[in-house]
């Protein structure tokens, strides 16, 4: 492998780090440290040794025209034995489909030269393809203590742009404490052995290392009739992104995201946030649970909103399930 066919690009996983889930997207994705959801597989697998209830999420948005972002989740709690754990699937998925490709009928004539059929040379559509990237995490966790967790994923990454493709693989090691009650501090190493992409042109490239560290704090306040979550996370990157992150030192960077969430008496939530790029803000209605076949099933819808200060306004909405 010569040195040109390696390249280390710190932007070659940028659709990993956009978030998932509504909620935490509404709290500014301060979320390393709440992980108390569906959406652990990704903000904080070691989160899903807490669940109680399995749960399945899906979500849709669009970044710009054409272009879609979508998620979808399940958790699932393990049967209790010596420790409690859980596990859980994630698939993130961001492209544009319908790319038209062109072609000239006679490559060696020039655009609109008549050609000897009567038809001019001009470019016509010869198929559609996609530019897509995937995502899918494979998550586990379990507790060691009653407060202390530790989790991880097998993360497995496919490119495809028009007719090349990559694939890569790669590893999340993360942990969550709850020392106190309503008190939590969450840490997840995202590629910890620096994932690597494979094109099939001989290409490489290399996803580095990401340190996301946090802390939730959440209270019951009886006079607003429900509680109150304040959370804040940074993100410490190796990439020397001086011009996007918050403060940096040498290669070292670092962006925080703040996040707020209020829920009444478990049913209405409001949420607020900031990040590097923008403020954040959303609400989640949980619908009063439902029996099927002697199974109690709650659902929901989240919503937030994004104001990016490259892409403007960007909406997410997703619809869960606990059961």
């Amino acid at each position: 492998m010569t040195p040109a066919a390696v390249h280390a690009t710190k932007y070659a996983g940028e659709f990993l780090s956009i978030g998932v889930g509504p909620r935490a997207l509404g709290m500014g994705g301060a979320f390393v440290a709440v992980a108390d959801d569906v959406t652990s597989g990704y903000w904080n697998p070691a989160g899903l040794a807490f669940l109680s209830r399995r749960a399945a999420m899906v979500m849709h948005s669009e970044q710009l025209a054409g272009l879609a972002y979508d998620y979808a989740a399940y958790a699932h709690p393990l049967p209790p034995g010596r420790r409690q754990a859980g596990v859980g699937v994630s698939v993130i998925r961001l492209g544009v489909d319908d790319i038209p490709l062109t072609r000239l009928p006679d490559p060696s004539q020039p655009i609109d030269a008549p050609l000897g059929n009567g038809q001019r040379n001009r470019p016509f559509v010869e198929r559609y393809v996609s530019d897509a990237e995937y995502a899918v995490l494979l998550s586990f966790a379990s507790r060691v203590t009653p407060r202390l967790a530790f989790g991880g994923n097998l993360k497995i990454i496919r490119k495809s742009v028009g007719v090349a493709g990559a694939l890569g693989a790669g590893l999340d090691a993360s942990l969550l404490v709850r020392p106190a009650r309503g008190l939590s501090f969450g840490a997840q190493v995202m590629n910890l052995t620096t994932t690597v992409l494979a094109w099939d042109t001989g290409r490489k490239e290399y996803l580095n290392p990401l340190l996301k560290t946090g802390f939730a704090y959440e209270r019951e306040v009886a006079r607003l009739h429900g509680r109150v979550v304040v959370a804040a996370d940074a993100d410490v990157r190796f990439e020397g992104r001086h011009k996007t992150d918050a403060q940096s030192l040498g290669q070292a960077s670092v962006s925080t995201h703040l996040g707020i969430e209020y829920v009444l008496q478990n049913t209405v939530a409001l949420r607020v946030g900031s990040e590097a790029t923008g403020v954040t803000a959303g609400a989640g209605v949980r619908v009063p649970a439902v029996a099927v076949r002697r199974h109690r099933i709650v659902p929901g819808v989240e919503y937030a909103f994004v104001s990016h200060n490259a892409f403007g306004t960007i909406h997410r909405i997703a619809a869960f399930v606990e059961f």
